[in-house]
C-alpha cells in the first residue's frame, strides 16, 4: 500500500512541480527586484522574478539562492543544476546541495503525513522477511514510513549542520 502511495506523491511532484518550490531569498543589491513572495501570492506567481547571473549575487545565501533559481528554472534538467558555477568551491556547492536536499526532503514528508498513516502504513518492508528499523533511537526499533521520514530530516539537519563534519564552510 505504501509503495502505491509513494508512486503517488512522485506523480505529484511531477504534476505541479512542487519540488524546488521552497526559497529563502533576500533584496538583491544589483536591482530594485524584491526576491520575496508575499503573504497570499498566488502559485503561478510564486518565485516569478528575473533570473540572476551567478557572479552578480551579492548575498550570504548566494549558492543556495542560485541553486533554487536553477531547480525553479527547469528541476529536470539535473545536470544545470549540479553543475558548480566556475570558480565556485566544490565542498561548498556540495554541501549547499545537501541543505537544499534536506528542505526539499522536509516538504515530502509534509505531504506524506496524511497519506502514511500507522493505518495504511502499518510496517515498512523490504520483502516479506526484510523489515526497516529506524536507526535513530537507541535501539533500532520498527515505526511507520512518516515517522521514519521524520527521523531522518531530524538526523540529517544534524549532521549538516554540524560543525564537527562541516568546520571549514
Amino acid at each position: 500500500m505504501c509503495s502505491n502511495q509513494l508512486f503517488w506523491i512522485c506523480g505529484f511532484i511531477e504534476q505541479t512541480g512542487y519540488f524546488g518550490q521552497g526559497a529563502y531569498l533576500a533584496m538583491s543589491e544589483v536591482s530594485d527586484v524584491i526576491r520575496r513572495n508575499r503573504p497570499g501570492t498566488k502559485r503561478e506567481e510564486w518565485c516569478q522574478w528575473p533570473d540572476e547571473v551567478f557572479d552578480e549575487v551579492d548575498s550570504t545565501l548566494a549558492v543556495q539562492q542560485f541553486i533554487q533559481q536553477l531547480i525553479r528554472k527547469d528541476f529536470r534538467n539535473v545536470d544545470a543544476i549540479l553543475t558548480p558555477p566556475e570558480g565556485q568551491d566544490q565542498g561548498v556547492w556540495k554541501y549547499e546541495h545537501l541543505r537544499q536536499f534536506c528542505m526539499e526532503l522536509n516538504g515530502l514528508a509534509i505531504l506524506l503525513q496524511d497519506h502514511c498513516t500507522p493505518e495504511t502504513c502499518a510496517q515498512m518492508t523490504a520483502t516479506e522477511q526484510w523489515i526497516f528499523l529506524c536507526a535513530a533511537h537507541k535501539t533500532p526499533k520498527e515505526v511507520v514510513l512518516f515517522s521514519f521520514t521524520c527521523c531522518l530530516c531530524f538526523l540529517f539537519n544534524i549532521l549538516i549542520n554540524s560543525l564537527c563534519f562541516f568546520d571549514n564552510l
